[in-house]
């Protein structure tokens, strides 16, 4: 099975992308296990020594065999999990029970996060053979929902920040890797006409069979919208571009004026 690895900075539609390749019944993705944070965050201890681990000859070695352990551990446990679950996901079927799954991962916007740095690198080293996908959304209208969200914040420069140091990494990433491990995806395309092009060119990219599940998925969400993940969109809304009616001229002139290099970098005017 191929890891899959799916980022993007909060807010950003990574949940509706999620749950539409998880259409395709040789795909199995994760919304937010974290698994690697736990890998990372251990790998962080065990390349400092400490008094539990100390300086010894063979200390790196004994790491490296830690860290691989808890890799095998994250493949073995998708393995046993793939037919038992339908990832909690209501769109989901009694099809995706005992099924051939050929992509296996996990949604997480943490892993791209600065303040948790050495976690990407560490998956680029220890799944030499993982993919990528960058989900990515208009940064205004990111902000708009981090201020209406009380596990954000109501302090628009904290808001920024916060985009900025999800994203930043991610496009990063991508300028270290290959086409073939590396695919990005505009939120406001996917969710338009053009999602269908990127569903072909998702398929192409992962490897998997030519189905129509996540084309049929996406066709299915732009004739009557589904909300996912607390959104603060009005239904009649969601897929489209709000931020004019909730950021002040002052406030969207910030976000330009901060975001601008990045905004340039993704299309955005």
């Amino acid at each position: 099975m191929i890891p899959l690895i799916i980022i993007g900075a909060p807010r950003s539609g990574s949940t509706f992308f999620t749950t539409a390749i998880n259409r395709h019944p040789q795909i199995f993705v994760t919304n937010e296990l974290r698994a690697w944070n736990v890998v990372a965050n251990i790998a962080d201890r065990l390349r400092k020594p400490s008094e539990m681990l100390p300086e010894h000859p063979l200390r790196n070695a004994y790491a490296k065999s830690v860290i691989k352990s808890l890799v095998d551990n994250i493949r073995e446990f998708y393995a046993q999990e793939v037919n038992k679950t339908n990832l909690g996901c209501p769109v989901l079927s009694e099809q995706h029970y005992y099924r051939r799954v050929a992509v296996f991962g996990d949604k997480n916007p943490g892993y791209a996060d600065a303040n948790n740095n050495g976690c990407l690198d560490l998956m680029i080293e220890a799944l030499p053979e993982a993919k990528f996908i960058h989900v990515y959304r208009d940064p205004r209208s990111c902000i708009t929902s981090y201020l209406k969200l009380p596990i954000y914040s109501d302090d628009i420069d904290v808001t920024i920040k916060n985009w900025l140091r999800h994203t930043e990494p991610a496009i990063a990433l991508g300028d270290k890797l290959l086409d073939d491990r590396f695919m990005s995806v505009r939120y406001e395309d996917f969710v338009s006409k053009k999602g269908l092009s990127i569903a072909d060119r998702l398929v192409a990219f992962l490897g998997v069979d030519g189905r129509p599940e996540i084309r049929d998925f996406l066709e299915m969400e732009r004739a009557q919208r589904t909300p996912y993940r607390a959104p603060v969109t009005p239904i009649e809304k969601l897929g489209g571009t709000s931020f004019k009616e909730h950021l002040t001229p002052e406030q969207i002139k910030m976000i330009q004026d901060k975001c601008g290099p990045i905004m340039k970098r993704l299309g955005y005017a």
